[in-house]
């Protein structure tokens, strides 16, 4: 788990400007050359731990999607740590998405994260997510609510240079797989069908046009998540 392909530098990417406490330290590796990866849990989840800081009515709505994946994808990729000396596997999914384990939030604990593959081998990538009970139909004003408050998690970790920070412009859909979902629009003017790219994702730019028309949203298939993005 490199810094190249660390939660802090896909924030770097993905929300430039916008965690300057986490953007301008390096993560100390200290990994041998062919070792498997390893990185502390606290360097990991440092993101999450910032978002939780915040007064629950802030970030209700949002929270952070980590995965780890290999390079190229479709590797089996295992992650553990070690607890009173034994070994502890960090359940990862098909998509090679993962949860903080509960047992990391105890105060003092702080495991090495390892890894089976070495660091050159992984990608670890951390985005801002919507929380919803129900991908599969929603309205416009739901992400809207949820980009205010990426928006505000963003704004308060800028500090001064706040007034810098990119805003959340587009909302992602990550579908299982590419061929087998579609996101529909109810428009008053009809239906807009939204595809998905060749890595799945369908992206929906945020408009006052949707604002004004707060339409219904159905997903057809399978989703993973929906995340935040800012402009490239």
């Amino acid at each position: 788990m490199t810094a190249a392909v660390s939660p802090v530098h896909s924030v770097r990417r993905r929300l430039a400007l916008a965690l300057p406490a986490l953007l301008l330290a390096a993560l100390p590796l200290g990994l041998r050359a062919e070792a498997g990866a390893s990185l502390r849990a606290s360097e990991v989840f440092e993101p999450l731990v910032m978002l939780e800081r915040l007064p629950e009515s802030q970030r209700h709505l949002i929270g952070w999607r980590y995965t780890l994946q290999t390079i190229p994808p479709g590797g089996t990729v295992k992650a553990w740590y070690l607890d009173q000396g034994q070994r502890v596997e960090i359940p990862i999914a098909a998509d090679g998405s993962f949860e903080r384990p509960a047992a990391l939030t105890r105060p003092g604990f702080d495991p090495l994260l390892q890894a089976n593959r070495p660091e050159r081998e992984l990608k670890l990538d951390a985005q801002l997510m919507v929380r919803a009970p129900d991908f599969q139909s929603l309205r416009y004003a739901d992400l809207q609510r949820a980009a205010q408050q990426m928006n505000g998690f963003i704004k308060s970790q800028a500090g001064l240079l706040s007034f810098l920070a990119p805003k959340v412009q587009y909302m992602d859909f990550h579908c299982q797989t590419a061929g087998d979902c579609l996101v529909e629009l109810k428009l008053p003017q009809g239906t807009r069908r939204l595809t998905p790219d060749a890595q799945g994702r369908i992206g929906l730019a945020l408009s006052a046009e949707l604002e004004d028309v707060n339409p219904e949203i159905q997903v057809k298939g399978r989703m993973l998540a929906i995340t935040g993005r800012q402009p490239e």
